[in-house]
């Protein structure tokens, strides 16, 4: 297993992840990657398919082993191992794809949650300030948990992209219907920022 870990390393990850991935379809490899990206997980991708896919293979060839192990023929001890084997490695992969979604929906719902505080928040902060980028900053420092994390994101986008394309694309990337309606809220003129946040 730690030699296998140290080929991982060695090897470009993201052609081993597409590599791996070549049987699914192409569907299920950009659904499983958006929910990777929305699930809060570190690190990239294509490591946590190599991850995932080393994990499924040594499960899949111990089951494999025991399910031949126990059988009385040669034959027999063929097919129940290859068996064991295929789905195992099949249920497996699944598993590890099944862990981002359900991690994805929590965040998601985590973030729904937290986010009428963050418009409590940015009500107040409105008060003394309507620069966008000092909004954000404040509020990522104001709140706690996944709200703060957002802003946190939110507010290191806009210092790369600007505050409105910043704005624009997490209202279209994020999981959270309530987080998209604030980014939205936050776009426009800075004027009348104050009534859209009511």
């Amino acid at each position: 297993m730690e030699s296998a870990r140290r080929l991982a390393r060695q090897v470009r990850p993201r052609r081993v992840a597409h590599a791996l991935f070549a049987r699914h379809a192409r569907t299920d490899h950009r659904r499983a990657a958006t929910w990777f990206a929305q699930s809060g997980h570190a690190g990239s991708f294509e490591r946590y398919v190599v991850r995932l896919y080393l994990v499924a293979w040594v499960t899949a060839l111990v089951a494999g082993a025991v399910a031949a192990a126990t059988r009385t023929t040669p034959l027999r001890a063929v097919v129940a191992g290859g068996a064991a084997v295929g789905i195992v490695r099949l249920l497996a992969v699944q598993a590890g794809i099944a862990r981002l979604r359900v991690a994805c929906w929590r965040r998601r719902h985590a973030l729904d949650r937290a986010t009428p505080h963050a418009v409590v928040t940015l009500r107040r902060c409105v008060a003394g300030t309507t620069d966008r980028r000092r909004l954000l900053a404040a509020v990522a420092t104001a709140t706690d948990g996944p709200t703060a994390r957002a802003f946190d994101r939110l507010a290191r986008r806009a210092e790369l992209e600007g505050v409105e394309s910043a704005l624009r694309a997490t209202a279209r990337a994020t999981p959270s219907p309530a987080f998209a309606a604030l980014c939205r809220a936050l776009c426009g003129p800075e004027t009348g920022l104050a009534g859209r946040l009511d």
